[in-house]
């Protein structure tokens, strides 16, 4: 009787240590948003060429002449940029709408303020216009696809056209 009492009390004293054991990997890893967060990458969904030089190619960060940073605060607000790139001066042919000539795009990022909720690896971001908007967070990078402009691509035979372009902003913490 006594063995069967000694091998139950070691296989409970077992049983107990090990289940209030668990492995880190087994718990959610906590993500800080909080900080400034600077323009890695910047890239177009389809090859453009940004600066007028006849290249054709989707990262455009080299180019990219603004340098907007988002900033989150622990109360849940951010401020962010509202980028703006534009081609200010350009020409095209009578008829076909092909560029004869254009100048690099101008950018500009005046920064305003959102509110912002986090779930998972998504942000949701309310603007003060009311406009939803969603960050995705993908190994502490901050990844934006909801930003577009009017660039230059290639149309055939030599030719460039203005058309509307998705473009990717990714930020790291600064």
């Amino acid at each position: 009787m006594k063995i069967f009492l000694k091998s139950t009390f070691w296989i409970l004293s077992v049983c107990l240590i090990f289940s209030g054991c668990s492995r880190d990997s087994d718990k959610e890893e906590e993500v800080f948003l909080e900080g400034k967060y600077k323009v890695l990458k910047v890239t177009s969904e389809i090859p453009v060429d940004y600066n007028a030089d006849g290249v054709f190619e989707t990262d455009i960060t080299p180019y990219f002449t603004c340098n907007p940073s988002l900033t989150f605060q622990k109360n849940g607000t951010l401020t962010y940029p509202s980028i703006n790139i534009s081609i200010r001066s350009y020409a095209v042919e009578l008829y076909t709408g092909y560029l004869v000539e254009y100048e690099t795009p101008f950018c500009e990022a005046p920064q305003y303020s959102a509110t912002y909720t986090m779930s998972s690896d998504l942000i949701s971001m309310s603007t003060e216009w009311g406009d939803q908007l969603t960050f995705q967070l993908r190994n502490g990078i901050l990844i934006s696809n909801f930003n577009y402009s009017y660039l230059a691509v290639d149309a055939g035979n030599g030719r460039k056209m203005l058309k509307r372009v998705s473009l990717e902003f990714q930020y790291s913490k600064n």
